[in-house]
């Protein structure tokens, strides 16, 4: 599920928040059959709502964070919400790691050399979107896995729309690996092989949720303040990240989180300008390969 919520992210462009994916429950009263699939939901959200449910549901999770105690009717939402997103706790982190709310919320976890690799290679190739549409989303991924998508009309589009027209070779691959990937995740969930596995993958439409964008943040703050975290909407909840990785900025570090997490800072910074983040993405990539050849020496 991880992993599919990554690829998704990159494939269609977007920051980590907007696409959430969860895997199904694990319990011992039903035996795994083959008619079950991997992934259990795939939810689709502005970025602001996907962060503000990642903190609520670390708070639940946690009980740690801003605010005391759960926050009233924590306890009702607890037994509600013991679904899929209440049981894979891999999607919180994903939402949560480039904001430094991950560090407030309990979400903080070690970062492998491979994934940081990926994520720096895609952040370098290929700017992402913002503000995007979750119906629009849905709608992208649905095409993505059904049976008429066409790879090269794809990777044109996304050269266009997202690349700013300039055609790039190294991009258009990685565009391609990342759609492979997900395609072959997506099809590790068909476990009989007396049969071809599907040629598509449609996502069913269950529940929309809408409201007036100028009523989001207010709407969102209402949510937080159920489960305990009573500090305003999803704007003040990613300024409280940013002062957390000011305070946890670590430089010349050996650890890949840290290293990561300095790189959010001073892309959230205020005075940030493109070019200078490009050499620092550069400069980090080569820190970590360089930690990734001596590991593998040392190994």
């Amino acid at each position: 599920a991880n992993e599919v919520q990554r690829l998704a992210s990159r494939i269609l462009r977007v920051e980590p928040g907007q696409i959430s994916v969860a895997a199904p429950q694990r319990t011992t009263s039903s035996s795994a059959t083959r008619a079950k699939s991997r992934v259990g939901y795939i939810s689709f959200s502005i970025r602001a709502a996907g962060v503000a449910a990642a903190v609520g549901m670390a708070k639940l999770y946690h009980g740690a964070g801003a605010g005391e105690g759960a926050g009233a009717g924590a306890e009702e939402d607890v037994e509600a919400g013991k679904g899929h997103f209440m049981d894979d706790h891999d999607w919180v982190y994903t939402c949560l790691a480039d904001t430094g709310l991950d560090l407030i919320y309990g979400e903080s976890r070690p970062l492998s050399i491979d994934i940081a690799l990926e994520e720096l290679d895609d952040q370098r190739m290929m700017p992402r979107r913002h503000a995007m549409a979750p119906l629009v989303l849905w709608a992208e991924l649905q095409h993505v896995l059904s049976r008429d998508f066409d790879l090269t009309r794809w990777i044109l589009a996304t050269v266009k729309i997202v690349g700013d027209g300039t055609f790039s070779l190294p991009a258009a691959l990685l565009v391609r690996r990342n759609i492979d990937r997900l395609r072959r995740a997506v099809r590790s969930g068909h476990h009989d092989t007396t049969v071809d596995a599907p040629e598509s993958w449609p996502l069913a439409l269950h529940r929309v949720l809408v409201c007036r964008a100028k009523e989001a943040e207010s709407v969102l703050g209402t949510a937080l303040a159920r489960v305990g975290v009573d500090i305003g909407g999803p704007d003040a909840l990613l300024a409280k990240g940013y002062e957390k990785l000011t305070e946890c900025r670590e430089e010349n570090s050996s650890d890949v989180a840290a290293i990561m997490r300095d790189l959010a800072y001073r892309r959230m910074s205020k005075s940030a300008c493109p070019r200078a983040t490009a050499r620092l993405r550069l400069r980090a990539r080569r820190t970590l390969r360089k930690m990734q050849v001596s590991r593998y020496l040392d190994d």
